[in-house]
């Protein structure tokens, strides 16, 4: 299926028509062309990174999605209006713009002050965030975790150096899988505030010292892999592991 589709520089001609694009499209790139009229960003892809109609001659006023994913200079009889953000999208925006700080921002992001970079890797369902994923190819610079969306489920962040004390009892409550590996994480490690719903934790390759403690893990936890930090002890009670949990890796 066609992820990316760029037209850009020729000269089609003609209305736009976003109302039925694929689910799986993620950039449209239409500029400098002559397309012509009235645009409905209403109904674009939750996907979608980036839509170019630069440099065209549409014209009437486009309520654009939040953000920087459409870009639309150039069209002088066009007017621009971003679409406000509900209170509930604005509490996630917050989130995200206190865990990346000003070191990530895009000249275009005024709305949200957040790179596409560092959006590209956001799954939402619903207007929230759900899922995280960013390694080390993601030009993401990152202050600490403790703004983590609390609607996450799934956050996988490997491969960045944080550099930060990672506070259990702050991560999101409905978190499910977190996978935290080679992050330069240090500090000690508190196992007993974990998030009830996670079911796997991976925060190996990290700089974890001191004691742990597995008297009090999720009930639902499968899989915990705790390898290569700097662990003096291990306190624990087989009556006191989870019934599900499958495997300890240290």
């Amino acid at each position: 299926m066609i992820q990316k589709l760029d037209l850009g520089n020729n000269c089609f001609e003609g209305s736009l028509n976003f109302l039925q694009l694929r689910d799986c499209l993620t950039e449209i790139r239409l500029a400098k062309n002559r397309f012509s009229g009235t645009v409905n960003l209403s109904y674009l892809p939750e996907n979608m990174l980036c839509l170019d109609a630069q440099h065209n001659t549409l014209t009437g006023t486009a309520i654009a999605p939040p953000g920087d994913i459409c870009l639309l200079n150039g069209n002088e009889g066009l007017t621009v209006r971003v679409q406000k953000l509900l209170p509930r999208e604005k509490y996630q925006t917050v989130c995200m713009r206190k865990i990346l700080g000003d070191n990530n921002k895009s000249d275009r992001a005024k709305c949200l002050n957040v790179g596409r970079s560092a959006w590209a890797g956001v799954t939402w369902r619903k207007k929230v965030i759900v899922g995280i994923t960013w390694g080390a190819s993601t030009i993401v610079k990152l202050n600490g975790l403790e703004w983590l969306p609390p609607s996450l489920e799934r956050a996988k962040i490997t491969g960045i150096a944080i550099r930060a004390n990672l506070e259990t009892r702050l991560l999101p409550k409905y978190l499910e899988y977190a996978d935290l590996s080679s992050c330069r994480l240090h500090g000690t490690l508190e196992l007993r505030t974990l998030p009830s719903r996670l079911e796997e934790f991976h925060v190996a390759r990290n700089n974890f010292a001191g004691d742990i403690c597995l008297t009090s893990l999720p009930t639902c936890m499968v899989l915990l892999n705790l390898e290569r930090n700097k662990i003096a002890r291990v306190f624990l009670g087989n009556f006191q592991l989870p019934k599900c949990l499958r495997s300890v890796q240290l």
